[in-house]
């Protein structure tokens, strides 16, 4: 049996989701796949590690994963949230061969809970957990925090847009770029404060105004960027974004910032235009609908 787990695009809402604001996350179709093998476990990633501590094989078997899909041809991520896919895939293999129905609502809360726990746990703590949620359920999810717990609801995007994505550049570390700005808190807590609360406000907007809080979110991921001395929105970042405004849209970076991914929506009728003001072509991605599945 093979399962299969989509990567994620955050469209709105990195960093603000960690202070209380709502994340919009999107599943796309690059996945990571495993299956259970026989055998003495080998070295397992830290990730994998995280989840059989919490959730053992049966006897005498381990998980085995293939994220390439997640990565360009000479290996680089592309920023789609491989670890967490990686981590959601392996779950599922482990919950699949219990005989448990992954598209059912209660495996699939149950999964969330065990995939956020490993997942945060490999990386010191740190982690939304809205990348897991979307690799759990798929589609265009709407993702808050309350107490630690992940809530997901199913959200849409504003009728009338295209989703696009983009690769900015190099790629970089997500807990390298979470740990700068909590240097930035530690060393300037009311100047961070006042970054992020401007961040949640713009991530709250986009229920309202989805195009005008990506505008302002750019904007403020910029300027935490420029207090915590690292590159959040890159000059390709900002090229992208002029060329999605010069046709009634926005565009931002997708999680953690950098040179790893970045989110474009558009009017469905200027899509061409903006390709052609952009001078990039985007990734061929489409949304994943399914969430995690047993693929055979």
């Amino acid at each position: 049996m093979i399962v299969r787990a989509p990567g994620k695009a955050f469209l709105s809402g990195e960093y603000a989701m960690l202070h209380g604001a709502p994340a919009v996350i999107v599943a796309v179709n690059r996945h990571a796949r495993a299956q259970l093998e026989t055998g003495a476990a080998p070295g397992l990633s830290p990730f994998l590690a995280e989840l059989l501590r919490r959730r053992p094989a049966p006897a005498g078997q381990y998980p085995v994963v293939d994220s390439s899909a997640l990565h360009d041809a000479s290996g680089a991520k592309l920023g789609l949230g491989g670890s967490a896919a990686v981590t959601v895939a392996a779950a599922g293999a482990l919950f699949a061969a219990e005989g448990q129905p992954l598209d059912a609502v209660t495996v699939r809360a149950e999964l969330l809970r065990l995939c956020v726990a490993a997942h945060r746990a490999a990386q010191g703590g740190r982690g939304s957990g809205g990348d897991v949620a979307a690799s759990v359920h798929g589609g265009v999810v709407r993702v808050a925090l309350h107490d630690g717990d992940v809530e997901v609801t199913p959200a849409a995007l504003p009728a009338g847009f295209t989703l696009k994505l983009f690769r900015l550049g190099r790629p970089v570390s997500t807990p390298e770029m979470l740990r700068t700005v909590e240097a930035l808190a530690a060393a300037e807590g009311v100047r961070h404060a006042a970054l992020m609360e401007a961040l949640v406000s713009a991530a709250e907007d986009f229920g309202g105004d989805p195009i005008g809080a990506l505008r302002a979110q750019l904007r403020r991921l910029t300027a935490l960027g420029v207090a915590a001395g690292v590159e959040i929105v890159p000059r390709a970042g900002w090229a992208l974004a002029a060329a999605a405004e010069a046709v009634g849209g926005a565009a931002k970076p997708s999680g953690a910032g950098g040179g790893d991914l970045a989110v474009a929506l558009v009017p469905s009728a200027r899509v061409a235009d903006f390709l052609r003001f952009a001078a990039a072509s985007p990734l061929d991605l489409e949304i994943d609908e399914a969430g995690v599945t047993l693929e055979h």
